[in-house]
């Protein structure tokens, strides 16, 4: 049975079996790539417990939903993406219940048409990419969100290796949509 999500062509997920699995690095590596491309970078978190989201953004007290545009290559993962070379780059964060605003900011991303990395695992759940690409840290556990999400997986990358250096050569950019050209399983 064909998924119903929405489709992005121009969308490229990356999530990891679990903290420390080499996402921001192999993203870094993308954008560093096809940074010719105007890649917009956005690293999104779904909370599922409204104390943890405002223990991590206690300027979003009062909100479901946290989003940062950011301007300057500061030493955030999302900063580190404008230091890569990404066109823009953004931090999103919500509660479940600010999940659709969350979602919607990354809708109107992807419609703005260029190509878009998108660090996140459950969101996935939500919309269909072109390419979903899962970082493989056999050193730890699986997390829940990784675990759920093992048959929408094109591309298995192990994270203590080479993969990482070469993610890119997996991967194509044509009329700003993201392609897979190589499949390795780890």
């Amino acid at each position: 049975m064909a998924e119903t999500l929405p489709y992005y062509s121009n969308l490229l997920m990356v999530g990891g079996t679990s903290k420390k699995s080499g996402k921001t690095s192999a993203i870094r590596n993308i954008i560093s790539h096809f940074s010719e491309d105007s890649v917009v970078a956005v690293k999104a978190i779904l909370f599922d417990n409204d104390e943890h989201f405002y223990t991590h953004y206690p300027e979003a007290v009062g909100t479901d939903y946290f989003a940062i545009n950011e301007q300057e290559a500061i030493d955030k993962d999302s900063g580190r993406y404008l230091k890569s070379g990404a066109h823009q780059a953004w931090f999103l964060a919500a509660t479940t219940s600010g999940e659709s605003k969350l979602f919607r900011q990354i809708d109107a991303l992807c419609k703005e048409g260029n190509p878009v990395i998108l660090e996140s695992n459950v969101l996935r759940k939500f919309v269909r990419p072109a390419v979903f690409i899962m970082l493989v840290n056999p050193e730890r556990r699986i997390k829940p969100s990784a675990k759920a999400m093992q048959d929408k997986i094109d591309l298995h990358l192990n994270s203590t290796n080479e993969d990482i250096e070469q993610i890119s050569s997996h991967l194509k950019i044509e009329n700003h949509q993201w392609k897979l050209i190589r499949k390795i399983q780890t």
